[in-house]
């Protein structure tokens, strides 16, 4: 549907698991008014999203798809492959569905999860890769919010009200 927007994620797309204002689906309702259907889950992995993205799909017929995956699959010690894999399968979904696709990289991590940065510097280059390889736009949230530590809250992993803000506006 024209103007509708789906935006599928773990808890920085949901927003309300670990609170800084309105989340950025919301924001980027209000930014480009549009509906923007919010299908994140606190604590999901890209594996996860992909067993959903049909179903979500097919319930709401977005025009354009928003998709943010990976922070909880380097926490979890997931194999990258994997990851990736699932993002390439949300991907074929939404192409199958003549759905836009717009696919971030991951923010940085500091403090309580400055251990997986690492897995964020090792991961992004590959979903870059897979964002030209697939031909679908790449949302640059590493490049947006750089080694800002003050665009995380305190547990270094979830954006304050204004790194939201920024998520939305790009």
């Amino acid at each position: 549907r024209k103007g509708v927007v789906l935006a599928l994620g773990d808890s920085i797309t949901n927003g309300y698991c670990v609170p800084a204002g309105a989340p950025y689906p919301a924001r980027v309702a209000a930014l480009r008014g549009q509906t923007v259907i919010n299908e994140g889950v606190c604590a999901q992995t890209a594996e996860e999203g992909s067993a959903r993205v049909g179903n979500l799909l097919k319930k709401h017929k977005p025009a354009t798809l928003l998709v943010l995956y990976g922070a909880n699959d380097i926490i979890q010690g997931d194999d990258p492959a994997t990851t990736l894999a699932s993002l390439r399968n949300i991907i074929a979904a939404a192409k199958a569905s003549k759905t836009r696709v717009l696919l971030a990289n991951l923010l940085p991590m500091f403090y309580d999860h400055a251990p997986y940065a690492p897995g964020v510097a090792a991961l992004n280059p590959q979903i870059n890769a897979l964002a030209k390889a697939e031909g679908v736009r790449l949302i640059n949230l590493a490049g947006e919010f750089g080694q800002r530590m003050e665009l995380l809250q305190e547990d270094g992993l979830h954006p304050t009200s204004q790194g939201t803000q920024i998520i939305a506006a790009a």
